[in-house]
């Protein structure tokens, strides 16, 4: 609840949010073709030089997805 934005769509129902027992890159699924991992960085400082990946290919997107699935499936609900 660090950032007040996440805390307001969390208390609004609008996204589930989960903390991982394990440490996460920042990274986003976006319709299950489009990805953006993140480099560590420390809280609040902002990367340019991110990795996206437009159209991902059917084996490295399903491996992508397969692992976010595994890491919510062992993180605990919050909020």
């Amino acid at each position: 609840m660090e950032f007040p934005w996440l805390a307001r769509l969390v208390a609004e129902e609008l996204i589930t949010v989960k903390k991982s027992t394990e440490p996460i890159p920042h990274w986003l699924i976006i319709d299950g073709k489009h990805f953006r991992l993140e480099k560590p960085h420390a809280q609040g400082k902002v990367i340019t030089n991110n990795l996206e990946i437009w159209e991902a290919g059917t084996p490295l997107a399903d491996m992508l997805r397969n692992r976010f699935d595994s890491w919510w499936k062992n993180a605990t609900a919050l909020g």
